[in-house]
């Protein structure tokens, strides 16, 4: 792998993003790239420079069959090497196919521990107004068993 390429690259992205003065909470990639060993060698010394201590941890909790899925096969491989550099949740759950389902339904919050529940942003395409829906629905059914959602800032570390 193209080590120093992936590393200009990761430092070019997050300067980017601070130079236009976002303040970064965590980390995480599309489809969880940072999961792969040249990603995770490489994200504690670039993070460091940026003062980023959290990184998404790869999901672990689905809709639907499991067995077939890699990620839940190597979840602990991939857990140890990102909470052994980083501060994470305990559990992450992305729905599948939020634009026709009542996805928010099937949210696990009895696992214990902290749970990240990803959408994606935006509600210009029909599947994420759904993925918005299904976040005030979602904030209902906390509510309603006293759960107080938090934010990446409250995860300590």
């Amino acid at each position: 792998f193209p080590t120093d390429q992936i590393r200009t690259e990761l430092r070019a992205q997050l300067q980017r993003v601070t130079d236009a003065g976002v303040t970064i909470d965590y980390v995480d990639s599309h489809k969880h790239l940072h999961k792969f060993p040249v990603f995770a060698k490489l994200l504690p010394e670039v993070l460091a420079d940026f003062g980023i201590e959290r990184v998404r941890r790869v999901q672990n909790q689905f809709e639907g069959p499991t067995l077939t899925r890699a990620t839940v096969w190597l979840d602990r491989v991939w857990k140890e090497r990102i909470t052994t550099a980083f501060t994470s949740t305990d559990h992450f759950f992305m729905a599948d196919g939020t634009e026709t389902n009542d996805w928010w339904n099937r949210v696990p919050l009895d696992l214990g521990g902290s749970l990240e529940v990803g959408t994606h942003p935006g509600a210009k395409e029909a599947w994420r107004a759904n993925e918005q829906r299904g976040l005030d629905a979602l904030a209902v059914r906390l509510r309603d068993r006293g759960i107080v959602p938090s934010s990446w800032r409250d995860v300590a570390v």
